[in-house]
């Protein structure tokens, strides 16, 4: 249990040291053109393969935290 209170709390101040870091929008990118970045930087290495996983994850983030 212990354990599972640190990692939370490493999560936490991650996430606030992240928060921190973005001071006005232009420090901000957007989840989608990370999206797309990604999906660019996973074809241009692996051309052939099932990306399907990766969109699913992006939808499934997307909708988790869209409200």
């Amino acid at each position: 249990m212990a354990d599972q209170i640190q990692t939370v709390e490493k999560q936490v101040i991650g996430l606030s040291q992240a928060d921190d870091a973005v001071r006005t929008m232009d420090d901000f990118t957007s989840p989608e053109t990370l999206f797309n970045e990604l999906i660019a930087r996973v074809k241009q290495y692996h051309p052939s393969d099932d990306l399907s996983m990766i969109e699913k994850a992006y939808r499934t983030a997307y909708d988790a935290h869209k409200n």
